[in-house]
């Protein structure tokens, strides 16, 4: 990780896209679309655009967490 960075920063985000998504998931939005569009509550076009942004914040936050490649070997003339 970059010095200066907070650790426990990257894994409480972790957490709460995780809590986010587990919200997300329960919705039942695709469920939705056999419904008359009368009777939404939520567009369930806007959950699923909710939950690929979830997905890839995760991502995001996954590859933080990473450990940063050392330099390599061969050097930079390889």
């Amino acid at each position: 990780m970059t010095a200066g960075r907070d650790p426990g920063f990257l894994d409480g985000l972790e957490g709460d896209v995780r809590a986010e998504m587990a919200v997300a998931d329960a919705s039942a939005a695709l469920e939705l679309f056999a419904t008359p569009e009368s009777g939404w509550l939520v567009d369930p076009a806007e959950v699923q655009i909710e939950q690929t942004g979830l997905r890839s914040l995760l991502g995001a936050v996954r590859a933080l967490e990473a450990p940063e490649p050392g330099p390599s070997a061969a050097g930079p003339d390889a």
